[in-house]
């Protein structure tokens, strides 16, 4: 099943991305119910119970989906995503936090953790302690992964993926259409030229060949586009930075997959699959 694309709670209409009412409504409860008191694992065994759908018909819920919801800043109003909750139920929230603080390579662990699955079989990695301080990564679904995918070798290779994306080093691929969607474009946009330049040109033929075309090109722009779009605007906002951002990656990325050798590539939320492996 393919990925969310967006944060829940979203959804592009017309190209623009734009607030889903019906999941609008979830995250509110989300963060209202987790404001009195409610745990992580309790709301998603909730949201599971009822049968509320996730992404695509998906009605599996679980802590790592309920903290991606609870943890999302855009729900306040970005240059990107419209606010969908009030300040005042968000801060509600974010007091119930626990009041210790993370250090920043620890934090980067987590949030690292939380975005990888194993790069052979699409399964979430789990993590070991070892007397030297890392950890090696497992995959309990098919158990590929090597004594090399350790937390002290993935982690700086993601952000060398990141720094080389900043740095155009590696291309953010436009998604490729499919043929019959250009074929017909391509059909549509030279039938409406040649009914312009027509002698016996028929203004409300015309309207209905203009609102035709306009949804063949719509249907030619679709999620990846806007976000390849998106993501291209997010990595030049943040040219010029020498720090790794972890905002910045998971703006652009759903997914890291470590292979079993301990290389690591990078899912865009394009769609597109860009390091060592999967570049370009």
């Amino acid at each position: 099943m393919k990925n969310r694309t967006m944060p829940y709670g979203y959804e592009l209409r017309d190209g623009k991305c734009c607030v889903s009412r019906s999941e609008a409504e979830i995250v509110t409860e989300l963060f209202a119910a987790y404001a009195r008191g409610a745990s992580y694992q309790e709301l998603a065994e909730h949201m599971a119970g009822r049968g509320v759908p996730y992404h695509n018909g998906d009605t599996v819920w679980s802590k790592n989906k309920i903290a991606r919801i609870l943890n999302c800043t855009a729900y306040l109003g970005t240059s990107e995503y419209p606010a969908l909750i009030d300040r005042s139920l968000y801060v509600a929230a974010m007091a119930r936090k626990p009041a210790h603080t993370i250090s920043e390579e620890t934090g980067r662990a987590r949030v690292i953790r939380e975005m990888s699955c194993c790069g052979c079989c699409g399964g979430r990695i789990r993590m070991s302690a070892r007397r030297e301080g890392w950890v090696r990564w497992n995959c309990a679904d098919c158990g590929a992964l090597g004594a090399k995918a350790t937390t002290k070798n993935i982690m700086p290779q993601v952000e060398a993926i990141i720094t080389s994306l900043i740095r155009g080093e590696l291309a953010i691929v436009e998604p490729t259409h499919k043929e019959p969607q250009t074929s017909a474009l391509i059909q549509k946009e030279s039938n409406f030229a040649a009914m312009l330049e027509a002698e016996d040109f028929d203004e409300a033929v015309a309207m209905t060949a203009a609102m035709e075309l306009a949804a063949v090109r719509y249907d030619c722009i679709g999620a990846e586009d806007y976000e390849t779009k998106r993501i291209r605007r997010r990595v030049e906002q943040a040219a010029g930075n020498t720090n790794f951002d972890m905002n910045l990656l998971r703006d652009v990325a759903s997914e890291i997959l470590i292979q079993p050798n301990g290389e690591v590539d990078i899912m865009l939320k394009n769609g597109q699959t860009t390091g060592r492996n999967g570049a370009p």
